[in-house]
């Protein structure tokens, strides 16, 4: 199984079962005013560039759930 096919079963996971956890991951990790993670920041390294990894899949799973149930827009959601 490939990154992204484990990827996209956490989001359909997420869609299905978590629609709580992936609206938190949305409101949590947002870019910080140097472009990367708030959420992902550790003191030992630097944060990854936002999108990170965990909006990504929080974002999919969004749009998933808006797929069956209708549109559930987060504010921050970033431009396509």
């Amino acid at each position: 199984m490939s990154p992204d096919e484990v990827l996209r079963g956490v989001a359909e996971t997420l869609a299905t079962h978590q629609p709580e956890t992936w609206r938190w991951l949305l409101t949590e990790h947002l870019a910080g005013p140097d472009g990367r993670c708030r959420a992902c920041a550790l003191s030992t390294r630097a944060a990854p560039l936002w999108p990170c990894t965990l909006y990504c899949v929080a974002e999919h799973a969004q749009q998933l759930s808006a797929a069956r149930t209708g549109p559930n827009l987060h504010p921050a959601r970033r431009p396509h």
